[in-house]
């Protein structure tokens, strides 16, 4: 399961429609889910329909508890994890997070919180 960020596609260089292009977030990376013991608490599973076009919408989403982090920054247009993990628990938030190939950018590699 990963954690899902609106994508914004731009353009870097070529002709379209074959032309290079990338895509960008403006969502806060520096959250992780809450962990209680070695479980993530999860509090609403989601289901919708599978869709015949790719990354029009996950088939499942688990609402879950989780908390921002401090020390995270932006490296290279990648998220970096923090120098320690994020175990004193920050401002509380929800996440959504969806299986790993049903978005385009996402976070799947979390620091421990918790």
């Amino acid at each position: 399961m990963a954690l899902e960020l609106e994508a914004r596609e731009i353009y870097i260089k070529g002709k379209k429609p074959f032309h290079d292009r990338g895509f960008a977030t403006s969502d806060d990376y520096n959250r992780t889910p809450f962990m209680q013991g070695d479980r993530i608490v999860v509090e609403e599973i989601l289901h919708n329909p599978v869709s015949v076009l790719p990354f029009s919408g996950a088939p499942v989403k688990l609402i879950v508890q989780g908390v921002y982090f401090e020390g995270g920054r932006i490296k290279r247009h990648s998220a970096q994890m923090p120098l320690h993990n994020a175990a004193a628990p920050g401002r509380p938030a929800i996440l959504a997070l969806v299986p790993y190939g049903t978005t385009r950018l996402r976070i799947s590699h979390f620091p421990s919180a918790g």
